[in-house]
């Protein structure tokens, strides 16, 4: 865990910071929120505002990340995307901040989600899509097997890198592998009942910026 953020920069080619402060700053003062997949909490310490649910299936992760948020306005929560133990309407935004294409269901996360938003709530999605066209899944490709790897070997050191389970990136790609289009997600998005669905290409046509709305009336 220590090393999880050196993960993360690697494989965004350093942009992470960026992207997650796009979505932080479209947080009120005053807003209750949710973050789904929160691992250690480092979007979530952007989180400026009155509550901050996080969502999170592993208990070493929560505990993990609880030591490193202030108490107060963080409520721990253990459970899953699709079965989001909230009440209905019962936040005004939803973040999934690299945790999407590792939901299960995706057609139920987006409808528990819809669910706990209130009227007028937004859904806010940065994540690894597959792109659009040979050429640039190639090179999508070729980075996460190849650069972002060496990478890693170099900011993380050797003995850390030989007590983990799982080499991260064999991970990342097969659920890279196994998730579609940016574009399918939007239209996923729209058939829950999403409204003012968008979509903004962050890198290679690979990570996507997805927001959508729950009308304000229903």
């Amino acid at each position: 865990m220590p090393y999880y953020e050196r993960v993360n920069l690697t494989s965004t080619l350093l942009q992470l910071p960026i992207w997650r402060s796009r979505a932080a700053g479209t947080v009120g003062d005053g807003e209750e929120v949710l973050e789904i997949g929160p691992g250690p909490g480092g979007f979530a310490g952007l989180l400026h505002c009155y509550r901050v649910y996080l969502l999170e299936p592993s208990v070493p992760m929560i505990k993990y990340s609880a030591r490193r948020l202030s108490a107060g306005r963080y409520r721990p929560v253990i459970g899953l995307a699709e079965d989001i133990p909230l009440k209905e309407a019962s936040v005004d935004k939803v973040f999934c901040v690299f945790s999407f294409r590792d939901f299960m269901n995706k057609n139920g996360a987006l409808r528990e989600v819809y669910r706990v938003l209130r009227p007028g709530g937004q859904l806010h999605v940065v994540d690894l899509f597959r792109a659009i066209g040979p050429l640039r899944r190639l090179m999508m490709e070729l980075w996460l097997k190849r650069g972002a790897g060496t990478i890693l070997r170099l900011a993380v050191p050797r003995k850390a890198r030989k007590g983990w389970k799982h080499d991260p990136y064999h991970q990342l790609m097969v659920t890279y592998r196994g998730i579609g289009t940016a574009y399918e997600y939007e239209g996923l998005m729209r058939e829950v009942g999403f409204k003012e669905v968008k979509s903004t290409d962050l890198l290679l046509g690979s990570v996507h910026y997805l927001q959508g709305a729950k009308p304000s009336t229903t």
